[in-house]
């Protein structure tokens, strides 16, 4: 809506609708009164907002409970069996696709491969056919489709797919949807789902600052003010990983010298390990099992890890003074000696200030969770877009 335009009774309708929507999502089961209360609105706003939002499915009653005095108490919560979202994900070679309640139950998963360099196609085949399955279960009650894939920029009218497609470099997704599927997702890049679903399950991570870090084959960042993510430049996340963090140290694969890349990626760590253990066929999986497991050997390189990885979360963190750091990635799966290594790293390297409300979250591997992000766009659009719900309440 834009901030200019003069308010009708309308739009006020709206905002407080969006306002005791929100409010449920943050504090399921409660009454009418309750609501009010925690919303701060007046019983008759919260009765009407209620009342239209039960009629379209969104909203239903668990039941009542008695008082001392008075009538009963009704209990509301978020409709498990309501109109659904489609959350889909686009990682290299697998496509995946998800029906998904409001409150983030899982009712139906697809996945299928595809293949190919030299164009979309074998993409674009597995899309349209999990979309149109997962629409038609949907029984013409869909809220809407969120789509988490590798380089969308704010539309994905542009998408940047050279790194899976050499030969392609960029396609337009949106138009695909569009004119395909008939209708407009919701895009993100892979790190903006993961947030949005590290936000939809907890939401005390809505409180102050959110930074999520993902550890993986590449290291990434992205912030979260009050539960809003920030945009950034073309809705892209912080490139943590190549940030400088040995001047002079090794090349990296952007063609600078030093990232933390260089020293604290998977394949990194890997092929440090592999030197030292001179074990040249040895996986990351079994990497992990010998750091768990205490092999000496093993622990010049985890100390060296937490230590430069330590450094540069450190530093973030002192800059933004996050309340809440998710750790996420196949990198944690070194083990709980290089977790707690790691966190002792960055608190040692604190200022107080930044130390004093800080809260590490450290999140294990998931099969679910850019699905779920994915579908949490859609319906974090719902929660905060006065004219978008208006269009999904008849």
């Amino acid at each position: 809506m834009p901030q200019n335009k003069i308010l009708t009774l309308s739009d006020l309708k709206a905002r407080h609708t969006l306002l005791v929507l929100d409010t449920l999502r943050r504090h399921d089961g409660l009454s009418r009164m309750e609501l009010a209360r925690v919303a701060g609105c007046d019983n008759t706003t919260v009765t009407r907002a209620i009342r239209d939002l039960m009629a379209c499915g969104l909203v239903v009653s668990t039941g009542k409970s008695g008082a001392a005095k008075g009538r009963p108490r009704e209990h509301l919560t978020l409709n498990t069996d309501g109109p659904r979202i489609i959350g889909l994900a686009i990682e290299p070679g697998l496509v995946s696709g998800a029906l998904v309640d409001m409150r983030g139950g899982i009712h139906e998963r697809e996945c299928l491969p595809y293949s190919g360099t030299r164009d979309t196609r074998s993409l674009f085949r597995a899309l349209t056919t999990i979309s149109r399955h997962l629409m038609s279960l949907s029984e013409a009650n869909l809220l809407g489709m969120g789509v988490s894939t590798f380089g969308a920029g704010a539309d994905a009218a542009h998408l940047d797919l050279s790194a899976h497609f050499p030969n392609l470099g960029e396609v337009d997704l949106r138009g695909f949807f569009l004119k395909g599927i008939g209708m407009i997702p919701q895009f993100a890049d892979m790190l903006r789902c993961r947030m949005q679903y590290e936000l939809g399950r907890m939401p005390e991570l809505r409180d102050g600052t959110t930074m999520l870090v993902w550890l993986d084959s590449g290291i990434g960042m992205n912030l979260a003010v009050g539960g809003q993510l920030l945009p950034g430049h073309l809705l892209h996340g912080g490139e943590l990983g190549h940030n400088v963090c040995e001047p002079n140290g090794l090349l990296c694969a952007c063609g600078r010298r030093g990232c933390l890349e260089t020293r604290c990626s998977t394949g990194a760590v890997l092929a440090a390990a592999r030197q030292i253990s001179g074990r040249t066929n040895l996986s990351f999986a079994q990497l992990c099992a010998l750091c768990e497991a205490g092999e000496p050997r093993l622990n010049e390189i985890t100390d060296h890890v937490a230590h430069f990885l330590g450094t540069a979360l450190a530093n973030q963190l002192n800059n933004l003074n996050v309340r809440h750091l998710v750790l996420a990635g196949g990198l944690l799966q070194l083990g709980g000696v290089f977790r707690n290594r790691l966190e002792s790293a960055i608190r040692e390297l604190l200022f107080p200030v930044a130390a004093s409300a800080l809260h590490i979250h450290f999140r294990e591997q998931d099969d679910d969770g850019l699905l779920l992000g994915a579908a949490f766009l859609v319906q974090e659009r719902l929660f905060s877009d006065p004219d978008f719900l208006a269009s999904r309440i008849p």
